[in-house]
């Protein structure tokens, strides 16, 4: 099947949608703070390469245990969906659109689902208990998940706000697009 493919933080809206959410949570309930010792150690277990169980049970989303992940990401959503870049609103419709992200899955689904996106590949994390139940999507991963998720998949348009950090999604499409504060040109690969 052939549809156009997105990522999403930068590409899609500004920011990062992972430490906007933790912000956003952070403003909420200023007491997750509590967490950042434990965010820390994971964060830095995964910089340094060691340790991947404790990355994944200490992960920068293990505030997730003190709000009601639910009605957060809900909020949050209303939020992120005014700061959509309007090229994205008025994609192409004729072919499926699908999302590779690194961000977690558990903040992008429900934007991605009033986005109407088809197809949405990211980084699995429970989102009551902020671990990672995946390898972080990004980069070489994209495309290993993109493969595994969505077998048989081609893409006729890529688009990323990376032309570094994307590169090997953005070789998959027969057209690819470097996105930057909304504004889309073409690439030649």
């Amino acid at each position: 099947m052939k549809a156009y493919l997105y990522d999403f933080d930068k590409t899609i809206c500004p920011g990062d949608c992972g430490s906007q959410f933790w912000l956003f949570c952070l403003k909420k309930r200023p007491w997750l703070i509590v967490f950042l010792p434990i965010q820390m150690i994971g964060g830095l277990c995964k910089v340094l390469k060691i340790c991947e169980p404790l990355q994944r049970r200490c992960s920068i989303h293990s505030y997730v245990r003190g709000i009601d992940t639910e009605s957060f990401v809900s909020e949050y959503c209303d939020k992120k969906i005014k700061t959509v870049f309007p090229y994205f609103h008025n994609r192409k419709r004729d072919l499926p659109t699908v999302v590779c992200s690194a961000s977690p899955d558990f903040i992008l689904k429900p934007i991605c689902k009033k986005l109407e996106v088809e197809y949405l590949v990211c980084t699995e994390v429970d989102g009551k208990s902020g671990k990672i139940l995946s390898k972080t999507c990004k980069g070489k991963e994209k495309v290993i998940r993109l493969n595994e998720k969505l077998e048989g998949f081609t893409y006729a348009e890529v688009y990323s706000d990376s032309e570094k950090h994307d590169l090997p999604i953005l070789k998959l499409g027969e057209k690819a697009f470097l996105v930057t504060d909304g504004k889309v040109r073409e690439l030649r690969l």
